[in-house]
């Protein structure tokens, strides 16, 4: 088959069930929002102050879709990397830090446990990042960067 006048027809039907998979896993594009598995959490000093802040950093997955030649398809994920800057008692967020930055800061791997729901009713899933550690604090994220990154620290036994 070729191309017709409502635009590209699929001669094969492995490629039209690949399209479809791809719409599929990518979902909305225009509603940003975590995913359970589209970070991982670090811990450093990013900008120098002395108190640890934390790095949610995006992690792209691939997909291998098979037919007579097995494709790998990466699904970005739709948040960019952010840093959780801690001031205090107090965390602001910084969204897609340049990546020079965040290579030049010794991350180690954060204990959190990570829950995924929309806290603040906006259509788009904020993060819940739960410390193992009690002295820790309990961080609420927002999946909207325009919603100013962490809604709501909390204090206490981490558990």
């Amino acid at each position: 088959m070729g191309v017709g006048s409502g635009g590209c027809m699929v001669g094969r039907w492995s490629a039209w069930i690949v399209a479809v998979a791809i719409c599929l896993m990518v979902g909305d594009a225009t509603a940003a929002g975590w995913r359970s598995a589209n970070f991982r959490v670090y811990s450093g000093d990013y900008n120098g102050d002395g108190q640890p802040d934390l790095y949610l950093k995006a992690v792209t997955s691939v997909v291998v879709v098979g037919g007579e030649v097995a494709t790998p398809i990466p699904l970005l994920p739709p948040l960019k990397n952010v840093v959780l800057l801690r001031n205090g008692a107090s965390y602001s967020a910084l969204y897609d830090p340049p990546a020079a930055d965040l290579n030049a800061v010794a991350w180690t791997a954060a204990p959190y446990q990570s829950f995924i729901g929309d806290l603040n009713r906006d259509g788009i899933l904020d993060l819940v990042l739960q410390p193992n550690d009690s002295s820790d604090s309990l961080l609420i994220v927002s999946g909207n960067p325009s919603a100013h990154g962490v809604l709501q620290v909390a204090s206490g036994t981490g558990r």
